[in-house]
């Protein structure tokens, strides 16, 4: 079996409504699909970092060492193409490929992904909402309530509220989310990078009442000594990782013990194969890895996979880590498959491969708000496929001068 194919697929779907975080807002999402094919079967990844760029890397960099390889060498190939490549730049490329390469080699060998990444240690896992967002145009914190009350009657109870616009609104929306969502619910905050450190260490410190579960990314991914003052004065647990590229970049953090929690993104961080790295060097450290999750269906339930296989940490929560994030923004796909928008197919039940109702099981129907792990041996790729060729809001974005379209090789 060789790789005879390397279609791309750049995506763009607008929000409901404008959201954002400390540093940001937007109005649509956007992400690169890839999808490799070879002898008949296809598998997929996913770059939402970039995603323009991303295709580029693929099309001008990487597919010379992918065309005619055998899928299945994961890990020659990944080194190959990380080999060829300096700098972290590239990493989400990468990342895209290694996933596909992943998806394919599991869908070839007829076995879940889990099992090709070692073996699951549960099947099911507790999905956090990740949000309420903040909104531009008014008071940035103005839906903090309603959309809690939605997370609440969609059966979560762990939440992950964004931090960092105003100290004092910060302390209030946190003390009010505790009251809110009750004593016993996970409660965490992510400043997503906005704050010094010594801004996130008097506002998590007028926070202590709500007992927060972690503080997400107090400050930088660069500024490892503001990591090790926020860490040193911060009392709850520190989480981050998103936006670090390379799996080499934890270990100065897991060294000198400021990062508590690993958050590597599959998609940015090398795929499955760089974030399985991660995995090792948290072990090592007794350190937990809860990836981070954007995008799409398909880094998603690359996520899930990786989680059922990740030892268990016990580290103050309901349950045990790991967790699954879930994030809550929301396109206006709404003439996509059984009416669930890009975002929102993480949500529902994969008809392909051996996946059933049965282990399919949807978490929106769940009370505890836990996502189950698939039996069946590959990622959505038949939602997928019914997303592309049904909902008239998937929108191919302009692709750079010289690229063919949307499907190149």
């Amino acid at each position: 079996m060789k790789i005879t194919e390397i279609r791309l697929y750049l995506l763009s779907a607008p929000l409901d409504e404008p959201i954002g975080n400390a540093l940001v807002f937007f109005a649509s999402r956007q992400t690169l699909l890839v999808e490799i094919v070879a002898g008949g079967l296809s598998g997929w990844g996913e770059a939402w970092v970039g995603p323009a760029t991303a295709a580029a890397t693929i099309e001008h960099q990487l597919s010379r060492h992918l065309i005619g390889k055998d899928p299945t060498e994961i890990s020659a190939l990944w080194q190959k193409m990380r080999e060829a490549n300096e700098g972290d730049a590239v990493m989400p490329a990468i990342a895209a490929i290694d996933m596909a390469l992943h998806d394919l080699t599991a869908r070839a060998w007829d076995m879940p992904l889990w099992k090709l990444l070692g073996g699951a240690r549960r099947d099911k896992v507790r999905a956090y909402a990740s949000g309420p967002f903040f909104k531009p145009g008014g008071h940035p914190y103005r839906d903090f309530g309603r959309e809690l009350d939605d997370y609440l009657k969609q059966g979560f109870q762990a939440f992950k509220l964004r931090s960092g616009y105003d100290p004092t609104d910060d302390v209030t929306a946190v003390m009010n989310a505790r009251r809110q969502i009750g004593a016993d619910a996970d409660l965490m905050i992510d400043f997503n990078q906005s704050c010094t450190p010594r801004r996130s260490i008097t506002t998590v410190a007028d926070m202590e009442e709500a007992r927060l579960l972690w503080v997400e990314e107090p400050v930088r991914p660069t500024d490892l000594a503001g990591y090790r003052l926020a860490s040193s004065h911060i009392k709850t647990a520190i989480a981050g990782g998103e936006a670090i590229f390379n799996p080499a970049g934890f270990l100065p953090f897991l060294a000198d013990g400021s990062m508590d929690v690993l958050q590597p993104d599959i998609a940015v961080c090398g795929g499955l194969t760089g974030v399985s790295q991660v995995v090792t060097l948290a072990t090592m450290y007794l350190r937990p890895v809860i990836p981070h999750v954007w995008g799409s269906t398909v880094n998603f339930h690359a996520a899930l996979h990786l989680i059922a296989t990740l030892p268990p940490h016990r580290a103050g929560g309901k349950d045990p880590y790991p967790y699954v994030e879930f994030a809550s923004a929301r396109t206006r796909c709404s003439t996509s498959p059984a009416g669930h928008s890009w975002i929102r197919m993480a949500w529902y039940r994969s008809p392909i491969g051996r996946a059933s109702a049965s282990t399919w099981r949807q978490p929106i129907s769940n009370p505890t708000r836990r996502s189950c792990a698939p039996s069946g041996p590959d990622l959505p790729e038949n939602f997928l496929r019914a997303a592309f060729s049904h909902s008239r809001r998937w929108i191919p974005e302009q692709l750079p001068a010289g690229h063919p379209g949307g499907i190149f090789f």
